[in-house]
């Protein structure tokens, strides 16, 4: 497969990858039901606000790491001190990365050989839910990330790249 054509590949892949994320994460209440909300919203987002240093982007623990054992509860926040609002350089960042991980995944699979439609599905499947589940899972393990919330992302991003595989083996087909 010639250089432009597995950029070709990975960038209508990651679209794909990037469509299914928007109707996982906008539409079907699976990731929202994993993302629990605090009892008084107000007094913690004050709180998190009188207690930082920085107005950019960062990410705390509390107690803090250098706390090797502590007692009460362990927070791992990623806290964006302006708030967040869904913007267009958020969504090109997004179908960015997709496309990234749509080119290496469309590399590895041309280092393959003798894969039909559905063999190339399944290795883009399993290459896709790889990438994710070592990440999700290193959350999970580390930073207390809730299994249900490790699972559904997970089990989300398999299925992104099934979709992602089914297109990316009819072009390479």
């Amino acid at each position: 497969m010639k250089c432009d054509c597995i950029f070709r590949t990975a960038i209508i892949t990651g679209l794909v990858v990037f469509i299914w994320g928007m109707i996982s994460w906008m539409v079907l209440p699976w990731h929202s039901a994993t993302v629990k909300s605090f009892k008084n919203e107000q007094a913690v987002q004050l709180s998190l606000l009188q207690n930082i240093d920085t107005k950019e982007p960062a990410i705390y623990a509390v107690p803090g790491l250098e706390n090797k054992e502590a007692p009460g509860p362990f927070a791992f926040v990623a806290l964006s001190p302006m708030g967040m609002k869904m913007s267009p350089v958020m969504m090109v960042r997004g179908l960015i990365t997709q496309i990234l991980i749509a080119f290496f995944i469309t590399w590895m699979l041309m280092q393959t050989s003798g894969l039909g439609y559905w063999g190339k599905v399944k290795f883009t499947t399993v290459a896709g839910g790889v990438i994710t589940g070592i990440a999700a899972t290193q959350d999970w393990n580390w930073w207390g990330f809730g299994a249900d919330y490790t699972i559904v992302l997970v089990f989300d991003q398999i299925i992104s790249w099934l979709f992602g595989g089914m297109v990316l083996a009819k072009i390479t087909d």
